[in-house]
């Protein structure tokens, strides 16, 4: 298979990945380190630094897997989708489904 990652054969890395949000400790200099969160993570953790949500929303939401055909379109047929995609972004199943997120807080002080 071409483009597929070979860290998914390392099962400990990938159980830990799911399970703690974050590569193992153990993890080679020089690797990428990363924390990856759910999206019920998100606001509450910028919560905790003292910030107010204003906005979680999914920045591709529905779709990522395919951003060829939709920057393809123009005109009405673009707009249609585009108004699509705008009332469904903060959904909460599309949020976590997203490729990206988008968090928007102001300090709440």
């Amino acid at each position: 298979m071409k483009n597929v990652p070979e860290w998914i054969e390392d099962r400990d890395e990938v159980r830990t990945i799911i399970d703690q949000g974050r590569d193992p400790e153990h993890y080679g200099a020089g690797g990428f380190r990363g924390y990856f969160a759910t999206a019920e993570e998100i606001a509450p953790l910028h919560e905790s630094a003292g910030l107010e949500t204003r906005l979680l929303t999914g920045v591709e939401p529905a779709i990522s897997a395919d951003d060829e055909s939709y920057n393809s379109l123009d005109g009405e047929r673009r707009r249609i989708w585009l108004d699509l995609l705008e009332e469904i972004c903060d959904q909460p199943s599309i949020v976590g489904a997203s490729r990206h997120l988008l968090y928007i807080g102001r300090f709440a002080g």
